[in-house]
């Protein structure tokens, strides 16, 4: 993704914001509430893992 990308994210998808610890990421978000909630947050994201480079 680059600067001004817009992205679609369907419903079930697990997905990460990709933020590193050099590169910071913001987004917009637009989501429906089903069931009282619009989103389920998967598991933090462990410092080894923030830091590893891909």
């Amino acid at each position: 993704m680059k600067s001004s990308d817009v992205v679609w994210i369907p419903a079930g998808v697990k997905h990460w914001h990709g933020a590193t610890s050099t590169n910071g990421m913001s987004h917009i978000a637009v989501t429906h509430v089903r069931d009282g909630k619009n989103a389920d947050w998967m598991q933090l994201v462990t410092d080894q893992e923030y830091e590893a480079r891909p």
